[in-house]
């Protein structure tokens, strides 16, 4: 085996990495079945419900994550206050995290207020233009 090559000259190696190409049309029997209109409603119904537990998870735990973590920034940032050879101003811009998250929870309790299902009862009847 010659430095200049390297591990590429070993053609055992060669072969393992080697793969043939095929096109999408090719068939080898590894194709999924085809589903039906009640299986794939049931899959997209099964799919969408594993979906709605895990957001729901993370809503709930996320914003008290986020919050944590920003009030550690803020009183870490505190620390820096007095010490020699930082800026003033540091320790305000370490609260920043903080303001922005309350800002955000502020929001969204105020979006929460437009609902989405009484939008729709007030959709037009009509299709089209």
């Amino acid at each position: 085996m010659s430095y200049r090559w390297g591990r590429f000259n070993d053609p055992d190696r060669i072969s393992r990495v080697r793969r043939t190409f095929q096109y999408p049309d090719d068939h080898d029997g590894n194709e999924p079945d085809n589903m039906d209109e009640q299986e794939q409603e049931a899959l997209i119904k099964t799919l969408k419900q594993e979906n709605d537990d895990q957001n729901e998870l993370w809503i709930k735990y996320l914003p008290y994550l986020v919050g944590i973590l920003s009030l550690l920034i803020g009183v870490n940032g505190m620390g820096w206050k007095d010490r020699i050879g930082v800026h003033d101003g540091f320790w305000i811009l370490s609260w920043l995290p903080a303001v922005i998250f309350t800002m955000v929870i502020v929001a969204r309790q105020v979006l929460v207020e437009v609902d989405p299902d009484e939008l729709l009862n007030m959709q037009y009847d009509l299709k089209g233009a």
